[in-house]
């Protein structure tokens, strides 16, 4: 008996713990991967790829963003799942780019960094 109410005790916090991960993308201000603020910042949740000095995010619906920032940081969570805040540049008003190939590629130069997942999956970035 003993055993069957701490098994139950278990899983009930852990159900709570799961439906609070989850609540993340459920509010009505972060239904999407990207959200602004009265600031200017704009807040975008996806995959971190790349190395050194050449970082892309990619959101769930798989827009590529370019991210700039701290070095040291972004390669820490190389391969995660992030929330990316900064300042989103679109490089397909800027002339004459074609580094990257992709018309609706922006840049985000990062201000802040919230780490979501060890890994990159489409439940962790809000679906």
């Amino acid at each position: 008996m003993r055993k069957l109410v701490l098994l139950t005790c278990i899983v009930l916090m852990s159900t709570a713990w799961l439906m609070a991960q989850g609540s993340y993308g459920s509010s009505s201000s972060d239904q999407g991967t990207q959200t602004s603020n009265t600031s200017g910042q704009t807040t975008v949740r996806g995959c971190l790829n790349g190395s050194t000095g050449n970082y892309t995010l990619t959101d769930q619906n798989g827009k590529t963003y370019t991210v700039q920032g701290d070095d040291a940081l972004l390669s820490k969570h190389v391969g995660h799942t992030i929330a990316a805040t900064g300042t989103v540049t679109d490089n397909s008003q800027s002339t004459g780019n074609v580094s990257s190939g992709n018309s609706n590629s922006s840049t985000l130069q990062l201000t802040k960094l919230k780490h979501i997942s060890g890994s990159c999956t489409k439940s962790n970035m809000g679906q």
